[in-house]
């Protein structure tokens, strides 16, 4: 009975396994196809300068108004802030992929730390940091993206 128990248990195994690959071999061609879109938008992320330029001339006259002192006034530096990282999460909103994840993560990030009760907070010039960040990770993205739909038509 024990060999009988086995047997079943390896052809049952057999079975799956051989299940699992003709999944899989069926699906490659359709995860191929969303892993080249989704790379695409991705490289398409490369051409959103203006979002990125606007971005971070908001932010650098946010930073700039945290330098000279317009925080001091009780609720004007947190409504500032406030309204510089929503723009920023906004202009994100843009973008497709993992980089609008990235983002939108470090926008959120950089408004939570300008918006702590320290004063040495508002010297630190977080927004700047944060849009010249994303924009290096994005385009660094966008290239990685490129260069894998690159290698993708090579092999077609």
């Amino acid at each position: 009975m024990d060999e009988e128990t086995e047997e079943i248990e390896n052809n049952e195994r057999v079975l799956r396994q051989e299940r699992a690959t003709n999944k899989d071999a069926a699906g490659a061609e359709e995860m191929s196809q969303e892993a080249q879109d989704e790379l695409a938008a991705t490289a398409h992320n490369k051409n959103k300068s203006v979002v990125f330029l606007l971005s971070i001339l908001l932010k650098g006259l946010s930073d700039f108004a945290d330098w000279f002192g317009l925080p001091a006034l009780p609720l004007v530096g947190d409504i500032l802030d406030l309204a510089t990282g929503g723009v920023s999460i906004f202009s994100y909103l843009s973008l497709s992929g993992v980089a609008r994840k990235k983002g939108i993560i470090r926008s959120i990030g950089a408004l939570v730390f300008e918006l702590l009760p320290f004063g040495i907070n508002d010297l630190v010039p977080t927004y700047v940091i944060e849009g010249i960040w994303t924009r290096f990770t994005t385009m660094k993205l966008a290239n990685q993206a490129e260069e894998q739909l690159e290698e993708i038509k090579k092999k077609e």
